[in-house]
């Protein structure tokens, strides 16, 4: 919430139920049954205006419990369609714990007879207290309570250990009140396991908390768990510092210099399973993503319930979030909606596999690349033609917007142009257009590198500023691909005439001899590039595919272009060659794909391609 600060982590596994309590609307009913791998989990944000009702001057009280009830009333309604397998509460259960009188304890009566009827319809679910629950006197008055909370009897009482069946597995050991804990759920990918942390902005406590879910994630029987952390507050508003990510959250009334979220994507990141950090406290919906060593933890904010629909809120009250897990498109669906209406968000983003390494040609959000095809303003894919651009138009299809499907795009003397509308501008006569993600924030950037000069240039939407780098040892064709695994391009280069890789910042070697393509790509799946070349040996008339570390692979004939991509959609850069007479692409120990007949294959990048094919 806007006035709140509270962290939280979770970790997610589940289980399901079908009961109803109160009546829905038909239009409840519209969203698409999940396929049978497909699995959904709930988040409620911040919830304390549905509970508190004393109506004060400059508070936010939705007067009524109506909207929180249908929140639960639907997924309850909901949970076999949408194979709902767990509720995440986000934190500010309650608005101001220590509330003179019997109106705090009356909150956390209302939250938890509102959340009863999950037990009774054995729908799973975690809460985990935020700022208002623990350390909230009054609206605009933040108390300084020295080294610890006080204590919290309505949380113990209403929501401690005792109140939740089997799934809840743990809680911090000296903590027994249940406000840091984890649930394990079960999915069909497997299990999941909750992982929360309540509020805190005393350092000192937070990294004794710390160490336990440090410990307990370490633990042997929680290693194939896939874990989702959560807090109250995770992701803000801003980008102060402007790097393309919206800023980690901070303790700003009690602790203005710390950020636990922060301090927990840190402590737990190189942890292979973490791949989500779930909070809220901030009004609206926020969202950055951070890769180390080939692993990108996606984070989101979610709160919808500030001011409850009145004033300068623009969302109603009631707004559901939830997260669809389709594992066959490795795609994460997001929808944000009022039961009974029209969704308000509707969003996807990849789970595993981004743009950055395997996941490129993606025109369908299958989690599988496609053959493209362009030629003189008309694309080929998926069968179907479509007219965008002209004659001298050059074709830089990515991933512009973040949400896992390759845009169609093209660049023309410098001018920028995507499908969807946006357009852009950077480049002058020499330049080479090499769209990448440089920053890895989840989105491509547009940038530029010109072979006399030896300079990258790359423009941001959200800096005026253009990054210019330049290095004379800096080779012909620019290669921006992510070789450390830590979710940017790389600014690199090869020597077309040495086999020189020039890796900025990172290394210089020699893969390959003269006249090799280079063709770098994901194929180990471990979430990052090798550097690897394709080799056209004239006198076998036959291609070598090498990549760094592995066996050669002969693949194709001579007149075949190299087309790497991720054609079954296993997270790994797959070798293919295109045929450019029979408009084939020949995948390696897979199937033939043939419709291109005619037409120019785009899959290889534009910055190699245009310097081996003209």
């Amino acid at each position: 919430m806007k006035y709140k600060k509270t962290y939280l982590i979770i970790v997610i596994v589940s289980v399901f139920v079908y009961l109803g309590t109160v009546a829905l609307k038909p239009e409840e009913k519209q969203l698409a049954t999940a396929g049978a791998d497909e699995f959904t989990i709930a988040v409620f944000g911040d919830t304390q205006n549905y509970v508190d009702f004393d109506d004060k001057k400059l508070d936010a009280d939705c007067q009524g419990l109506t909207p929180f009830q249908h929140m639960v009333s639907w997924v309850i309604n909901n949970k076999e369609k949408e194979n709902i397998k767990y509720v995440v509460s986000l934190g500010d259960i309650t608005d101001n714990f220590n509330e003179p009188g019997e109106e705090t304890h009356l909150q956390w009566e209302r939250a938890h007879d509102t959340y009863e009827p999950f037990k009774k319809a054995n729908v799973p679910f975690g809460v985990v207290p935020g700022n208002h629950d623990l350390n909230f006197a009054s609206r605009f008055t933040y108390p300084k309570y020295g080294t610890s909370f006080p204590a919290v009897p309505d949380f113990d009482r209403y929501f401690g250990r005792s109140q939740f069946p089997s799934y809840n597995r743990a809680g911090f050991p000296t903590d027994q009140s249940n406000q840091n804990h984890y649930d394990v759920i079960q999915t069909p990918v497997g299990e999941f396991m909750i992982l929360y942390f309540k509020w805190q902005h005393v350092e000192a406590e937070a990294d004794t908390a710390l160490n336990w879910a440090y410990q307990m994630m370490d633990k042997k029987e929680n290693a194939n768990r896939k874990v989702i952390l959560a807090t109250h507050f995770t992701v803000s508003a801003s980008d102060t510092d402007k790097d393309g990510k919206n800023d980690w959250g901070r303790q700003t009334y009690q602790n203005p210099s710390y950020s636990q979220s922060a301090k927990i994507y840190d402590k737990l990141k190189s942890f292979p399973n973490f791949f989500m950090f779930l909070g809220g406290h901030a009004y609206g919906s926020y969202y950055r993503e951070d890769t180390f060593d080939g692993r990108t933890v996606k984070s989101f904010t979610t709160d919808f319930s500030y001011s409850c629909g009145k004033g300068e809120s623009s969302f109603p009250p009631g707004v559901v979030r939830t997260i669809k897990f389709i594992p066959g498109k490795d795609l994460l669906e997001f929808k944000s909606f009022v039961p009974g209406q029209k969704p308000i968000e509707v969003f996807t983003k990849p789970w595993k596999h981004g743009f950055a390494t395997s996941r490129k040609n993606d025109m369908d959000n299958d989690g599988r690349s496609e053959l493209i095809g362009f030629k003189q303003g008309t694309w080929t894919y998926l069968n179907q033609k479509v007219r965008f651009g002209d004659l001298n138009s050059i074709p830089v299809a990515a991933d512009y917007n973040g949400d896992g499907k390759t845009d169609l795009a093209t660049y023309n003397d410098g001018l920028w142009a995507i499908k969807d509308g946006r357009t852009d501008t950077l480049g002058q006569a020499g330049d080479v257009p090499i769209p990448a993600d440089y920053d890895g924030n989840g989105t491509i950037d547009v940038a530029t590198f010109n072979p006399v000069t030896k300079t990258f240039q790359v423009k941001q939407l959200y800096s005026k500023k253009l990054i210019t780098v330049n290095d004379v040892d800096f080779g012909d064709i620019a290669i921006p691909f992510d070789f450390n695994g830590d979710g940017k391009a790389d600014f690199a280069t090869f020597n077309s005439l040495t086999s020189v890789w020039k890796i900025n910042g990172l290394t210089t070697k020699v893969f390959g001899q003269k006249g090799d393509i280079p063709v770098p790509g994901d194929y180990k799946g471990q979430g990052k590039s090798i550097p690897s070349v394709f080799r056209m040996n004239k006198r076998l008339n036959t291609n070598t595919w090498l990549v760094e570390g592995m066996k050669p692979i002969v693949i194709g004939q001579n007149g075949d272009i190299p087309a790497p991509g991720d054609y079954n959609g296993d997270g790994k850069t797959d070798l293919a060659v295109y045929k450019p007479l029979t408009g084939q692409l020949i995948i390696f120990q897979q199937a033939t794909i043939s419709n291109l007949k005619a037409q120019r294959c785009v899959n290889l990048s534009y910055a190699i391609r245009q310097s081996f094919y003209k």
